[in-house]
């Protein structure tokens, strides 16, 4: 068994396209098989390039207002909701307010794995 402790300032940080950074915790690394974690943080005005996953994933707000669109539907969310996209369907989303947008992203995998549909920018 790994260390149940992980120091989210110990996790690699990367640059997602302009505005937008992730911290990325692959459960294989932490000795989970299932599961991984995506910190995300974007600036007002940015958007994440469209993109989707073999697996399902669940975000979790923890700051900011925003807009995901996931398939064809579109939900405003904020502090406290909850974002659910299944397996394979394209998706994105974008601040829409005034401060940063901050979530923490479930990946049901072992390591985060993306196909992007759209260059990040």
């Amino acid at each position: 068994m790994t260390h149940p402790k992980i120091a989210r300032s110990d996790l690699p940080y990367r640059a997602i396209g302009s505005g937008v950074e992730a911290a990325v915790l692959n459960g294989k690394i932490a000795g989970l098989g299932t599961v991984s974690l995506m910190f995300g943080e974007v600036q007002p005005g940015a958007r994440v390039a469209l993109h989707r996953h073999t697996y399902e994933e669940v975000f979790v707000i923890t700051s900011g207002r925003g807009a995901f669109t996931i398939g064809d539907t579109t939900v405003d969310v904020e502090v406290g909701d909850i974002v659910v996209v299944p397996a394979g369907v394209p998706h994105t989303f974008r601040n829409t307010g005034s401060d940063p947008l901050c979530q923490t992203a479930v990946h049901a995998a072992a390591e985060v794995a993306i196909e992007w549909l759209e260059t990040p920018s």
